[in-house]
């Protein structure tokens, strides 16, 4: 009899510490740049964003490419930027305002910047993606086509 009720008091001690599971995604929001925003080489790129998780982060990738705008694809350009950056542990938010140069041989074009982050218990945010264009300093007029 004391055997039953040890195995009863065991499988109710092991049952109260159930942990529930973490399934909710962490959340990207980019505020800069935005959307169809132009930005010239002239000035570095601006990049401001929040990210933020009830359990805590991991880690988050920013991808930086240019677009080609007939295909709505990648494209060759001259900036492409991939950075994947840990994040210390216990951090629930974090707030960037990043400064990201641009040389004056950057291509004109569309460009996107797409932001994503894990959080500790694996769930992935849903990427928040912003298309804006870069203006180089170089060449500011689109050639023009004659024909005779």
């Amino acid at each position: 009899m004391k055997g039953a009720l040890i195995i009863v008091i065991i499988a109710l001690i092991f049952s109260g510490c159930n942990e529930v599971a973490d399934t909710q995604r962490p959340t990207v929001d980019i505020e800069s740049p935005t959307a169809n925003e132009t930005v010239t080489t002239n000035n570095d790129l601006r990049l401001v964003a929040t990210l933020s998780d009830d359990t805590g982060l991991l880690q988050y990738k920013l991808t930086i490419a240019g677009i080609d705008s007939l295909n709505d694809v990648g494209a060759d350009s001259t900036l492409h930027l991939i950075y994947v950056e840990a994040v210390q542990n216990g951090t629930n938010a974090i707030f960037l305002d990043e400064l990201i140069p641009l040389a004056d041989s950057t291509f004109n074009g569309e460009y996107f910047a797409t932001l994503t982050t894990i959080d500790v218990e694996g769930n992935e945010a849903i990427r928040d993606t912003v298309r804006f264009k870069i203006q180089n300093s170089l060449d500011s007029t689109p050639p023009e086509f004659n024909v005779a």
